[in-house]
């Protein structure tokens, strides 16, 4: 008799702690997406920003070129 009052209270109770269970799994689940989302913007920004710097340097480089060998390429012809 003892074992069916204790199997009644502990189902009594997973059933109190189920819908906080829940909430808990659907907070979690959010926080988790919020941080993939994080995650890929910043990768976006990073992405974006190696282009930028090296699309720069590129030109530094082909301006550097451009002034050292303009002067030979003129002389040339």
């Amino acid at each position: 008799m003892s074992d069916c009052s204790d199997e009644d209270k502990t189902r009594a109770a997973l059933d109190e702690l189920e819908p906080w269970a829940c909430e808990e799994i659907k907070r979690l689940e959010q926080q988790f997406e919020a941080r993939i989302n994080a995650s890929s913007s910043m990768r976006k920004k990073r992405s974006r920003a190696g282009f930028f710097w090296g699309l720069f340097c590129g030109l530094i480089i082909a301006a550097m070129a451009f002034f050292l060998l303009a002067p030979l390429i003129c002389n040339h012809t």
